[in-house]
C-alpha cells in the first residue's frame, strides 16, 4: 500500500502518482521550461558565463578605463584642437551674447579678488570681465585646492599614475564674469557627455560637459557654475544644437559659495566623472596646458587681453 505522501503524489518532484488496482503509475513530468534549463547551465558553471559576459563586453564596448596619454601625444591633440578652432571659430554660435564689449581680467595679485560691476546689473547695463587662463591665482582656500591630495588618476597597463596632484593655484580655464540667469548656449553641434550638480563648497555646483567632434578629434568642453536645475534636466547622450540655450548661470549660493560667473574649460581626453580639473599645481602645468588647451577662441575672443 502507498504511504501517506505516495498517497498525495508528493515523490519529490519525479512525477504524478494514481492509484488504481494499487498499483503504482508514474507519469512523465513534462519538460523544464527553456528559463529552467539556462539556470541550470548557469548555476553548472557560473564562474565561467561571468568571465564569458565580461570579455564580451569588453569588447564591444572597449576599456572602460581611462587611457594615458603621453606629453607628446598630449601636445599632437592640442595643435590639432588649436588648427581646428582657428579655422572654424568664425562659424560658431556665442556662448555668451554680449551685450557689451568685454574686459580683460586679472585675479593674479594677491590683493585680487573678482569684479562686481556687472553681478547685480540688468545685462544692457552690464560689463562683462573675461580672462584666467593660465593664471596664478591667491582666491583658493579652500580644502579643495589647499590640501596636498590627488585630483585626477589616469590607468596606463594596469599601472596607476598619478598626476595633477599638490596645493593647486594656477587655473586653466577661462572665467566669463556675469550676472545669475545669464544664457549659456552651445557654440556648436555636441552631445552631452555628463551633466548635473557638484555640491562641494568651491566646486562647479550645476555643471555640464558636451563632447564636440572637431574633425575626428573628440573635445569635451566643461560649462560650469551654472543653475542647478537647469544642469540637472540633461542626461548623458541628449544632442545639443549649434546655438542652443543649454542653461542659465547660478545664483552664488548654487555656485560653490563664487560670485556669478561661466566657467569654461576644454579637456582633450575624456573625463570620467563630472569633472575636470580647473586649476591645478605648478609642477602640473606643463601637461595640463597641453591636455587643458585655451578655449577664449570659443567665446570669439581674441586680441590684446585676450590671449592665452
Amino acid at each position: 500500500m502507498a504511504s501517506a505522501d505516495e498517497a498525495t503524489g508528493e515523490q519529490y518532484g519525479e512525477g504524478e502518482y494514481s492509484e488504481e488496482e494499487e498499483e503504482v503509475i508514474y507519469v512523465k513530468p513534462p519538460p523544464p521550461p527553456l528559463k529552467a534549463i539556462l539556470k541550470g547551465i548557469w548555476a553548472a558553471d557560473s564562474h565561467f558565463y561571468t568571465l564569458l559576459i565580461a570579455f564580451l563586453v569588453f569588447w564591444l564596448l572597449g576599456d572602460p578605463t581611462p587611457q594615458y596619454k603621453s606629453y607628446q601625444e598630449l601636445q599632437s591633440l592640442s595643435s590639432n584642437y588649436h588648427k581646428h578652432v582657428t579655422a572654424h571659430s568664425p562659424d560658431y554660435h556665442p556662448v555668451i551674447k554680449f551685450t557689451n564689449p568685454p574686459t580683460p581680467m586679472i585675479l593674479s595679485s594677491p590683493n585680487s579678488t573678482p569684479p562686481k560691476s556687472c553681478l547685480d546689473s540688468k545685462s544692457d547695463e552690464c560689463t562683462y570681465a573675461v580672462g584666467g587662463y593660465n593664471e596664478k591665482r591667491y582666491i583658493y582656500t579652500t580644502d579643495l585646492f589647499t590640501s596636498d591630495e590627488t585630483t585626477k588618476v589616469i590607468t596606463n597597463q594596469n599601472e596607476t599614475t598619478w598626476i595633477y596632484s599638490g596645493i593647486r593655484n594656477i587655473h586653466i580655464g577661462v572665467d566669463v564674469m556675469c550676472p545669475h540667469d545669464t544664457s549659456v548656449y552651445s557654440f556648436y553641434y555636441g552631445v552631452v557627455h555628463l551633466s548635473g550638480y557638484n555640491t562641494p563648497e568651491g566646486d562647479y555646483g550645476g555643471v555640464i560637459i558636451v563632447k564636440y567632434d572637431m574633425g575626428g578629434q573628440d573635445v569635451f568642453v566643461l560649462y560650469g557654475h551654472l543653475n542647478k536645475e537647469d544642469a540637472e534636466r540633461w542626461r548623458s547622450g541628449d544632442k545639443v544644437n549649434k546655438g542652443q540655450l543649454i542653461a542659465k548661470i547660478g545664483r552664488k549660493e548654487e555656485n560653490g559659495g563664487w560670485e556669478p560667473h561661466l566657467h569654461l574649460q576644454v579637456q582633450l581626453t575624456e573625463p570620467r566623472e563630472r569633472d575636470m580639473p580647473g586649476v591645478v599645481s605648478e609642477g602640473d602645468i606643463d601637461r595640463a596646458l597641453e591636455e587643458f588647451p585655451c578655449p577664449m577662441k570659443l567665446l570669439g575672443l581674441e586680441g590684446e587681453g585676450f590671449e592665452c
